[in-house]
């Protein structure tokens, strides 16, 4: 891997990456999707969007683990090859039942007319599914 970094140092950017979404998610729908475009919080959905694309780069594109949790199974030692799937146990473990939940709020807010199942919800789960495997990894390996 081309970055290696410490384990304390990953986990605050693993941290952030997460942080930046929720936030960048809960912004979008509690102003942008309401109607309300106040500037300020377009502002902060901006610096939002910024972060998590730099702690993405940071913790998992410079460290080689997006390469590592999307590569074939033929590419891989089978030392990788069972990290990579105790990673996807894991995270897919933790994002099936958080997705399901969400699908379950959303209905549950449509009873109320609050749609938030629109592009922006998907998008953000999908980013999630993409990258929690390296997210797992960056959080309990050593050394990546």
């Amino acid at each position: 891997m081309a970055g290696s970094q410490s384990r304390t140092l990953r986990r605050r950017y693993v941290a952030l990456n997460l942080a930046s979404l929720i936030i960048l998610e809960g912004l979008y729908y509690g102003y942008v999707a309401g109607g309300v475009h106040n500037p300020v919080a377009i502002g902060l959905i901006v610096v939002c969007l910024i972060t998590l694309v730099l702690s993405f780069l940071r913790v998992i594109w410079r460290t080689g683990l997006w390469r590592l949790t999307h590569a074939s199974v033929e590419n891989l030692d089978e030392r990788q090859a069972m990290v990579i799937h105790e990673a996807l146990r894991y995270s897919y473990g933790i994002f099936v039942p958080f997705t399901l939940l969400v699908m379950f709020a959303a209905a549950m807010a449509a009873d109320f007319d609050i749609h938030i199942f629109d592009v922006v919800l998907p998008s953000g789960l999908l980013y999630l599914a993409h990258i929690m495997p390296a997210i797992i990894l960056a959080w309990r390996e050593k050394v990546v």
